[in-house]
């Protein structure tokens, strides 16, 4: 939105010098379209305007913009690069070809639009802002946060500057922990660097569920439960039927040894997004944990059913499989997750199906690859839960 204000303020220069060069029924109508935010009716009176024989780059300008906030990407991009090739010095069709560009997927050819535009406006903010977002596409998050960081110290004030220095600050430090798999200097660094950022986004828009939103995750990952929970209430006092914000609380419920709290929240999520693989996930987990087997055997089902990658719901469908005698299924569900056994726990289920099912020589096998995990791991070689 911050972006969209400041285009609207270029657009708007180039309106008042439209008056002058059309008359004032078309040029009302699209002043009128424009302020309303009717993209789509102002953009067919652009279209008009230059089937009429009105034409310009600042012309084009505008329609291209209004293409842009309307949707039409493909469209907006073939009207912006004709008003450059009028007129390069336009620094409006610049910076929404990078935008253009960018929601397209198209970002590393956005970064030049973008970056010409940043030469053309070094006071403004919109091309950092842009090319933070088009850095994120890349993936890209160290030069996506420098842009957002210079965002941020031109205007104090933008809390989509901070939203954006705190999530790839995030990025950055979850990248540097999956590389080293331990917490070091430069990631702790770096998580710091994201509370700040995020806090500071809060303080300047505390009305935002986004804003508490994202604080509270923040709080989560970084094992602060009471600070993560009062951020995910903040949110539901805004937005009460927030599913991001109830699957976050559940979540942190569950994560902090409390997970009966957590059900009544993943419940309003399922009555919204009954499919939804994580919330129905975690509530299998909750309720194998507390040894409600038939109950727990739905909700993983679909949560595999919506993404078969969710290693621990997996398990919990083995013991349930285990619990209800069906040994065999549970073999096979634990042989698909036994090669990421992150502690040994996997196996361990695994050599005791096996067992039961008399094929000793294979439980042994498992048994002795769960004491290795399990050593590898620093966990004692005890039965697991």
């Amino acid at each position: 939105m911050a972006i969209v204000l400041r285009i609207g303020a270029l657009l708007w220069l180039v309106n008042l010098s439209l008056l002058a060069m059309v008359g004032e029924d078309i040029a009302g109508q699209i002043r009128d379209a424009q302020g309303t935010g009717d993209y789509p009716k102002a953009a067919k009176l652009y279209a008009q305007l230059i089937a009429s024989g009105e034409d310009s780059a600042e012309i084009r300008s505008n329609y291209g913009a209004m293409l842009y906030f309307a949707g039409r990407d493909g469209e907006a991009l073939e009207q912006l690069l004709l008003a450059l090739k009028s007129n390069p010095k336009l620094t409006a069709p610049s910076l929404l070809a990078g935008m253009s560009l960018t929601r397209m997927g198209r970002c590393k050819e956005a970064l030049p639009y973008l970056e010409r535009a940043l030469l053309q406006q070094p006071s403004s903010t919109a091309p950092l802002l842009a090319m933070g977002k088009a850095y994120v596409g890349l993936r890209d998050y160290r030069h996506a946060r420098e842009a957002y960081v210079a965002a941020a110290r031109m205007d104090p004030g933008s809390g989509e500057a901070w939203y954006g220095a705190g999530i790839t600050a995030r990025s950055l430090a979850d990248a540097v922990l999956k590389k080293n798999r331990m917490a070091n200097a430069e990631s702790e660094e770096l998580l710091r660097d994201s509370m700040k950022a995020f806090t500071r986004a809060v303080e300047i828009d505390p009305a935002s569920p986004r804003g508490h939103l994202i604080l509270a995750e923040s709080w989560r990952d970084s094992g602060k439960f009471v600070e993560a929970v009062a951020e995910y209430e903040t949110v539901l006092r805004l937005s009460p039927k927030n599913a991001a914000a109830n699957l976050g609380l559940a979540t942190t419920y569950w994560k902090s040894g409390d997970p009966e709290k957590a059900i009544p929240h993943l419940e309003v999520v399922l009555r919204e997004l009954p499919e939804d693989a994580e919330t129905n996930g975690i509530m299998a987990n909750i309720l194998v944990r507390r040894g409600d087997f038939t109950k727990a055997l739905p909700f993983a089902r679909k949560a595999l059913a919506a993404n078969p990658d969710l290693a621990q719901v997996r398990f919990s469908l083995a013991k349930i499989y285990v619990e209800q005698g069906q040994t065999e299924n549970a073999v096979r569900e634990l042989s698909k997750i036994a090669t990421i056994d992150p502690d040994g726990t996997y196996h361990y289920l695994l050599a005791r199906a096996l067992k039961s099912l008399g094929r000793n020589a294979e439980a042994e096998a498992a048994l002795a690859r769960f004491r290795q995990l399990r050593a590898a791991s620093k966990g004692p070689t005890v039965e697991p839960e």
